[in-house]
């Protein structure tokens, strides 16, 4: 349990903390200094390697398209080398079909050698640093920034070369280049800045058909231009210029993506590439989240909502704060400040990662009746991203402590099997969840077998098999109930001498007798909560307790299997045998003893316990 202090809340990090903070840009020139001067072999075969791949690459796709053009005129091109014209057409076409594959090859080959760059390079200076107690998966890290900057090395080495081949042979399609990445610039950084931009910013994918499609339009519109004033140069040159000039556009767009990635890890890649700056654990940011618990930020959200069910609830709300989820779920008592006839207001405010969660718990206290122990349900509201949910509570309302909790538990399972849900709500969860007989029938039980010797629990789990057919059936055919898994480690409180459970996330809608813990007198106590449900469910007035034991023992079976703890679930294979006939044949008492011999040395220390006397292994030990 975590209590806010809401005077410290949005406090700046120290001086020396704060201090240590360098601009991303002067990282990424330190980053690149480091990759100069301690991996200058790497830089500059990278930089060849590079170059060379994407000129493979080119006269690849070149390559295809003279033979199209041979084929489809019959005629041999000027523009091929001397020593090409002399071979006939069909021997040419084989030969410029042959290049294109091996300059293909040639291509991949680069690329295969490139990687091989990106590991040793970032291998060399992690062991030139040899840093101890940095980040997980620090060395990972190492090679894919290692990766970025030696990739964006490259794509702006290439950029160069086409403005060099642009400004020689086509310099008015340099000028179209250069001015659709100025005006492209413009409009990112305008969008970026602007608050109109950030609100109606476009995704990433139509940004990115954009920028690619409406530079190829602008570009060919530009040769059209140049085609209707007769000064355009050979159609190779312009097929040539063309294709490098959107290549260079991609480059540019790819160059963006990678500098705003190195430049947002910018501390990552200052602790990475500079061999003296320690590394800072980065406190995790709640997208303002805790903020709306600061006093001034209360007062603008809380108090509304307060207003909105009761209008004459004091505008000054004196909340007490209660985090779960790992601060991802306040809870907050809000009561009227002072404390008068006003009764206070239970606000769950759900970051926005939980919003399922809080879907999940409206659907089932939107239908809750009086006689379940919740708080009566009043709304769901937005609070910037997030969800708040709105409770009403008595007077008296307090949190229960531990041990109050533990004493009560018997009965709020009572209450819980009690509660019954419309049909309509039931069947939407069988269509988002399968189940308790769909996930057993599921189980692997040759994984269990790993945490088994041979010998009796080897033939418990033969006698199973033998009936499991059986048991899936029997265990489908049973009413089912509302089980809170994990009960007891939910927030509960008391108002009016009742329980009030007031986390109903992750309910679920099981067979009955699920979620009930196994020990002594659980019988007893199992039938004791089926007299008192069936006044207000008849239709689990006739189940016998023995089978709803058995029905827990199969969801705690289920339960281990699904966290893959073996051990938990081996332990109760041999409580499932000796009760597997009974429970299928329908039988009065199901399970009259329990043989606990798969725990002794040997056949002749075998102990036969009374079923009051189990004791299955409950949530709080495994």
């Amino acid at each position: 349990m975590i209590m806010f202090d809401r005077s410290s809340a949005g406090q700046p990090l120290s001086a020396n903390h704060a201090g240590n903070r360098t601009k991303p840009r002067h990282d990424l020139l330190l980053a690149y200094r480091t990759l100069i001067e301690e991996t200058p072999g790497h830089v500059l075969i990278f930089a060849i390697a590079f170059i060379a791949s994407q000129a493979g690459l080119l006269v690849s796709l070149l390559l295809p398209w003279k033979i199209l053009i041979i084929l489809g005129s019959g005629r041999i091109s000027q523009l091929l080398p001397s020593f090409l014209r002399h071979y006939e057409r069909d021997e040419l076409v084989a030969l410029l079909g042959g290049a294109a594959l091996g300059f293909f090859l040639f291509h991949l080959g680069m690329e295969t050698l490139i990687r091989r760059i990106y590991r040793s390079g970032a291998d060399h200076i992690c062991r030139q640093h040899r840093k101890v107690g940095l980040f997980d998966r620090h060395h990972d890290h190492a090679v894919r920034y290692y990766r970025y900057l030696l990739h964006l090395l490259g794509l702006i080495l290439c950029i160069v070369l086409v403005i060099i081949w642009l400004a020689h042979t086509y310099p008015l399609l340099l000028l179209a280049l250069l001015t659709f990445c100025g005006a492209g610039s413009i409009a990112v950084r305008y969008g970026a800045s602007s608050e109109l931009g950030s609100q109606r910013s476009l995704s990433p994918e139509i940004a990115s058909k954009l920028w690619s499609g409406g530079a190829f339009l602008y570009v060919i519109s530009w040769v059209a231009i140049d085609l209707w004033r007769g000064t355009v140069p050979h159609l190779t040159i312009i097929f040539i210029s063309v294709l490098l000039a959107r290549q260079a556009l991609i480059f540019c767009a790819v160059a963006y993506r990678l500098l705003d990635t190195l430049t947002s890890q910018s501390e990552r890649l200052r602790v990475l590439f500079d061999s003296e700056a320690p590394w800072y654990p980065k406190v995790k940011s709640a997208d303002g989240f805790h903020a709306l618990l600061i006093n001034v930020e209360i007062r603008r959200w809380l108090a509304p909502l307060s207003k909105q069910y009761d209008p004459a609830f004091p505008a000054a709300v004196n909340p007490e704060f209660r985090a779960v989820e790992n601060g991802k779920l306040i809870y907050a008592t809000v009561r009227s400040a002072p404390e008068g006839e006003q009764r206070p207001f239970l606000v769950k405010l759900f970051h926005h990662s939980l919003q399922s969660l809080a879907e999940h718990e409206r659907e089932l206290l939107a239908v809750s009746a009086d006689h379940w122990p919740a708080p009566p349900f009043l709304g769901m509201h937005d609070v910037d991203r997030h969800r708040a949910t709105m409770f009403r509570l008595e007077q008296d309302f307090r949190w229960l402590e531990p041990k109050e909790k533990a004493a009560i538990l018997p009965t709020l399972r009572q209450q819980l099997l009690a509660c019954d849900l419309p049909a309509d709500l039931i069947e939407r969860y069988d269509r988002g969840s399968p189940r308790l007989a769909e996930r057993l029938a599921i189980i692997d039980w040759r994984y269990l077998r790993l945490f088994i010797t041979e010998g009796e629990a080897s033939r418990s789990i033969d006698k199973i098999h033998e009936y499991w057919p059986s048991i899936l059936d029997g265990v489908d055919r049973l009413p089912r109930q509302l089980v809170l898994p994990g009960l007891e480690k939910r927030l509960v409180g008391v108002a009016q001498e009742s329980p009030v459970i007031c986390n109903w996330a992750r309910w679920r809608w099981e067979p009955v007798g699920a979620g009930w813990p196994q020990g002594r007198n659980s019988e007893q106590r199992i039938k004791a909560a089926l007299s008192f449900a069936g006044e207000i469910r008849p239709e689990i007035r006739a189940i016998a307790p023995e089978r709803a034991c058995y029905a827990a023992l199969l969801y705690e079976l289920e339960r281990f299997y699904a966290v893959r703890d073996g051990s938990g679930a081996q332990s109760l294979i041999p409580h499932i045998a000796n009760g597997a006939e009974h429970f299928c044949n329908k039988a009065s008492r199901c399970l009259n003893t329990v043989d606990v011999s798969n725990a002794a040395s040997d056949d002749s220390n075998v102990v036969i316990f009374p079923v009051e006397q189990w004791n299955v292994p409950s949530r709080s030990q495994h």
